[in-house]
């Protein structure tokens, strides 16, 4: 189902206070990234950090969690799911951009695993 803007992160999709994973089955698109500022978690019972360092390019993520799992999936993206087409029915904020013939654009982001 497509969505017409961006709203508050749903309850089972904010880690922003930790708890275990694998209680609540996630596949969304997040937006809202912060440029220049990185996206991290923290495993303070393993001392563990990750941090996750982006272009401004992209400015949403993927973010999958299955239920029952102790792992999770992160993908940096450009667009929001169905971008093309919410784009061309001029919803906001999709992240799409068009490229003329020679343009181009690129980006990179970094993973990085440090101790807390």
């Amino acid at each position: 189902m497509a969505v017409t803007s961006a709203g508050a992160v749903r309850a089972r999709a904010d880690y922003r206070e930790p708890r275990p994973l694998g209680t609540a089955f996630v596949d969304d698109v997040l937006t809202g990234l912060r440029p220049g500022e990185p996206v991290r978690w923290t495993y303070p019972d393993h001392g563990v950090d990750v941090r996750l360092d982006l272009d401004d390019v992209y400015s949403h993520l993927v973010v999958y969690l299955p239920r029952r799992r102790t792992h999770f999936a992160v993908e940096p993206v450009t667009n929001v799911n169905d971008g093309f087409a919410l784009h061309d029915a001029g919803v906001e904020g999709t992240g799409v951009f068009v490229l003329e013939p020679g343009e181009s654009r690129s980006g990179t982001f970094t993973v990085s695993v440090g101790r807390v």
